[in-house]
């Protein structure tokens, strides 16, 4: 949950600092994703006569055709975070094995390079032996 309010606090940190004017943009590589997920979308697309009709009738009259084409901001759930942090789980998890199959590789390789070291030195006594 740490992680969580330590992404959290960044994403608003990021979002104050680029409000600001005079300030060059802030960069984060998570920040569209977090934002994606976590972030509050308005999606508001008023009709084309609302405005002229407002203009016109100088009431704030608005029929129920009209006010279905308004809606409220949309805030992913909780579940939506939870799958993120998990999905990034799971790549870490995918790259740690990954990192450690190299490493087993790399061991193999090194005990056989020992391996064939030895066998050269007990060549080389056998041919010193020999003379």
């Amino acid at each position: 949950m740490k992680k969580y309010s330590n992404l959290l606090a960044t994403s608003h940190k990021i979002k104050k600092r680029n409000k600001k004017t005079g300030q060059s943009a802030t960069l984060w590589i998570f920040y569209d994703m977090f934002n994606e997920v976590y972030g509050i979308s308005y999606t508001i697309e008023p009709p084309p006569n609302t405005l002229i009709q407002t203009l016109n009738s100088g009431e704030d009259d608005v029929n129920d055709e009209e006010s279905e084409s308004i809606s409220t901001p949309k805030r992913p759930k909780r579940n939506d975070v939870y799958e993120l942090i998990k999905a990034e789980n799971k790549i870490t998890e995918q790259r740690h094995q990954d990192l450690l199959e190299i490493e087993k590789t790399n061991i193999e390789l090194e005990r056989a390079k020992f391996q064939t070291l030895l066998d050269l030195k007990d060549i080389l006594k056998k041919c010193l032996t020999e003379k």
